[in-house]
């Protein structure tokens, strides 16, 4: 039987942030049709930091 393992919610949004943060210096190099794409994928990463986020304090309000 599979092994479940904690989830580090707080390791995850910060990854997604700098996934994030990777998109606005691409969109900064691309040509203008390019930028509100990735413009848009970096928003997205936000969005999905934010929920790690929330998971991460949703969690440790659990464990009071």
């Amino acid at each position: 039987m599979a092994e479940l393992r904690a989830i580090d919610h707080a390791a995850l949004s910060k990854n997604l942030r700098g996934r994030a943060e990777e998109c606005r210096a691409l969109a900064q190099m691309m040509t203008s049709g390019n930028v509100a794409s990735y413009l848009r994928l970096a928003k997205t990463y936000d969005a999905m930091a934010d929920q790690e986020d929330q998971l991460a304090r949703d969690k440790t309000n659990i464990k009071r």
